[in-house]
């Protein structure tokens, strides 16, 4: 009769143990899961591309200007040379 009481009294202790262990490794998926879902979110939240493809575009136009600034300024220069000259003859004529 004492090893069975015993018996039982591990019994029951061993059940407890398993149970606490079940509810233990349910928290850790569930944390695990939670963490996962946070890092796709994390991922896919695109707030704030805007700024930087606008800032890229700005960086690769200013460098495009930087490598191509004297053909830029020559015809720069040019399209203001005619229309000056264009502004001349107009005023000559009118």
């Amino acid at each position: 009769m004492f090893t069975e009481k015993i018996k039982s009294g591990f019994t029951k202790a061993a059940d407890k143990l398993v149970e606490a262990e079940y509810s233990l490794y349910t928290k850790a998926v569930m944390e695990k899961n939670k963490a996962g879902e946070d890092v796709k979110n994390h991922l896919n939240d695109n707030r704030g591309m805007a700024v930087v493809e606008i800032v890229l575009i700005i960086a690769v136009t200013v460098g495009i200007m930087y490598v191509f600034k004297d053909r830029i300024g020559k015809i720069v220069k040019d399209i203001f040379d005619g229309a000056d000259k264009s502004t001349k003859e107009f005023m000559k004529n009118a």
